[in-house]
């Protein structure tokens, strides 16, 4: 997945799906439009009035502006109530909209930053747990699935949007840092995920030579022999009995 931060309002661009957090009984008018496109604003300002969104944790509707506002979806979920809100809130709430995303077949969104005019809280942290709450969100194990119809649809592109141009370099550093520690969460879930047929030691020890090859860091593999010098009983006990 491609990760881009960018400076200016949400929803702007015709046919783009985009993601728009809000608080509970949050008024649009008063807290977010300065980061909405003035249509979306409009539009979304009406559909709250009706009160079917209520902003609690992890609620969702999916709008269809269909030409009162130039995306085709609009995305509205809920961070709950201000005082309750946390880093953890802003990765779940992205992962659900994500996984939204997916099920409509959306293959590219653009978001909010959650949680970016909190007190307590930096841009930079704010723009890493959004990120790693979509990436995370959109995570799905098909290597081994012999009909992965359910799982062929992805997320290649993620937009985080900020009006701040005080908040822009720090909002671009945290998607970056939130974009490299959810891949590497995403590393380690298929490895663990993987049976111990289609991950002996060798394969793993392969992976990490290659891992550290493309970060440029220094990587030791240890042999059969080096292993027993260290007393590293438990490691050898895995792929006793094996080749491996």
């Amino acid at each position: 997945m491609t990760v881009e931060a960018k400076l200016g309002r949400i929803g702007g661009r015709k046919g783009a799906t985009v993601v728009i957090g809000l608080f509970e009984e949050e008024r649009l008018e008063e807290e977010s439009s300065p980061v909405l496109d003035v249509k979306v604003r409009k539009y979304v300002s009406g559909i709250l009035k009706l009160g079917d969104f209520t902003g609690k944790t992890n609620s969702i509707s999916v709008l269809y502006p269909n030409g009162a506002a130039p995306p085709t979806r609009i995305f509205l979920v809920g961070l709950g109530a201000r005082r309750d809100f946390s880093l953890e809130v802003a990765r779940q709430t992205t992962g659900t909209a994500v996984k939204t995303a997916l099920d409509c077949g959306v293959s590219e969104l653009t978001t909010l930053v959650h949680g970016l005019d909190l007190p307590g809280l930096t841009p930079d942290a704010c723009a890493q747990a959004t990120v790693e709450g979509a990436i995370l969100g959109g995570y799905r194990h098909k290597d081994f699935k012999s009909d992965d119809s359910d799982v062929s649809n992805c997320l290649e592109a993620l937009t985080v949007m900020n009006s701040q141009h005080a908040s822009a370099s720090a909002v671009k550093a945290g998607s970056e840092t939130g974009r490299i520690v959810a891949e590497g969460a995403i590393l380690a879930r298929d490895l663990s995920n993987a049976p111990g047929n289609a991950l002996p030691p060798r394969v793993l020890a392969d992976t990490a030579r290659k891992m550290a090859k493309v970060t440029g860091i220094t990587c030791n593999i240890l042999d059969k022999k080096e292993i027993e010098k260290l007393k590293m009983g438990a490691l050898l006990a895995v792929s006793q009995g094996s080749r491996e």
